[in-house]
C-alpha cells in the first residue's frame, strides 16, 4: 500500500456475540449481510464479524487500485486493527472470500488460529482458463439470480486479481494454522479432483470435506445456512476426553501409547490412586477426544500449541483442573 494512501476502512456490517472470534469474508457481489443466517445459527456464544469487502456494500469504492488480494488484506486488517481485534481468530472466507482469506493468513499467521475455506475458487495452472470464460460461467450463474449493484470495473478487477491471478496454491504453503477446505458436491465451479490435488501438494495437512447435501452447490450461505454453522464451528471443543480422574495428593498424569486409549491405565491408575490424585487422558485423536482432520499430529500439537498455531491448543490444562 503506498504511503500515501490512508489505509481503507470496511464497512461492519454485523458484529454480534461474544466469545471466540468468528471473521467472516463474502463472496464476489455480496456483502456481509450475506452471513445473517449463519451468524443467527451460529449462536451468540461467540464473536462473529462479517465485512464488507472493499469494493462492496457500505465499504471504500476507490478506483485507483487494482483490488487484488493484498489491497483487501490490509483492508480487512486495518479494520479488524480499530475494532480492537488483538486475539487470534478463525478467518472463513466464502468464494472469492477465500482467495482473501488464504493470503490473509499466509502474510500475517500470528492473527489466525484457524482458516475455513467455502466454495473458494482457484486455478492450479492459469493458463489453462482465460479469466474471461470464467467471468463467463460465474455469472450465468449469479448474475442471473440477482442484481449487479457493483460497479462493472470494480468487479472486473475482483475477478482478474483477488481471483484468476492469485496463486493461492502459493498462499496455502505459507499458512501455519489447521485449515478446513468446505465444497459442496453440486458446485459447478469447484472441480474435486483440483481440490484434493491441491490438499495433496500444497497443504497436505488440510482437510478437506465435501458436503453431501442436495442444496450443497456453490451457493452454500444461502441454501443451507444451517449446516455451514455447524461445519463452521465443528471440532472447536479442544478439551482431551478424561478417562480416569481418582484420590487425592500429588497429581499423576498418564498417557497411553498407539492404538490404545486412557482406559489402558486403569489397573495401574487404580492402585497408583490409593494414595496420589491420578489422571488418565484419551490423547489427541484417541478414544473419546477430538479428532480433527487439519492437523499433522506431531509432538507439539499434542503438547503445546506453537505461537503461530493457537488452534491447536490441546494443552492438559485445559483439561485438568487442580
Amino acid at each position: 500500500m503506498p504511503e500515501d494512501r490512508p489505509p481503507f476502512r470496511l464497512h461492519v456490517a454485523i458484529d454480534r456475540g461474544k466469545g471466540s472470534v468468528y471473521v467472516l469474508l463474502h463472496g464476489i457481489n455480496g456483502t456481509g449481510h450475506d452471513w445473517d443466517t449463519v451468524v443467527t445459527a451460529m449462536g451468540f456464544d461467540r464473536r462473529c464479524i462479517a465485512l464488507d469487502e472493499l469494493g462492496y456494500g457500505n465499504s471504500p469504492k476507490p478506483f485507483n487500485i487494482n483490488y487484488t488480494v493484498d489491497d483487501h488484506a490490509d483492508a480487512i486488517a486495518h479494520t479488524l486493527d480499530e475494532l480492537g481485534i488483538d486475539e487470534p481468530f478463525t478467518l472463513v472466507g466464502y468464494s472469492m472470500g477465500g482467495p482473501m482469506a488464504v493470503r490473509f493468513a499466509a502474510t500475517r499467521p500470528e492473527h489466525v488460529r484457524r482458516l475455513v475455506l467455502i466454495s473458494a475458487p482457484f486455478f492450479l495452472d492459469p493458463e489453462q482458463m482465460e479469466g474471461s470464460d470464467y467471468a463467463k460461467a460465474v455469472f450465468q450463474e449469479f448474475l442471473n439470480t440477482q442484481d449487479l449493484n457493483t460497479d462493472w470495473s470494480l468487479l472486473q478487477k475482483n475477478m482478474a486479481n483477488a481471483i484468476q491471478h492469485t496463486n493461492m496454491a502459493e498462499n496455502l504453503t505459507r499458512v501455519r494454522c489447521p485449515i478446513t477446505f468446505l465444497v459442496g458436491e453440486n458446485d459447478a465451479f469447484i472441480v474435486k479432483s483440483q481440490v484434493e490435488t491441491l490438499a495433496e501438494k500444497f497443504a497436505p495437512d488440510m482437510e478437506v470435506r465435501f458436503l453431501a447435501d442436495l442444496k450443497a452447490d456453490h451457493m452454500l450461505l444461502q441454501n443451507i445456512p444451517t449446516l455451514m454453522a455447524s461445519e463452521i464451528t465443528r471440532n472447536e471443543d479442544r478439551r482431551l476426553s478424561v478417562a480416569f480422574d481418582r484420590g487425592e495428593g500429588d497429581l499423576f498424569v498418564l498417557l497411553h501409547g498407539v492404538e490404545n486409549d486412557g482406559s489402558f491405565w486403569n489397573q495401574v491408575a487404580l492402585a497408583v490412586a490409593s494414595r496420589n490424585r491420578v489422571v488418565s487422558l484419551d490423547l489427541l485423536g484417541f478414544g473419546r477426544s477430538p479428532k480433527p482432520h487439519d492437523i499433522p499430529y506431531s509432538v507439539e500439537d499434542h503438547i503445546e500449541p506453537r505461537p503461530s498455531r493457537v488452534a491447536t491448543n490441546y494443552f492438559l490444562r485445559c483439561t485438568i483442573n487442580r
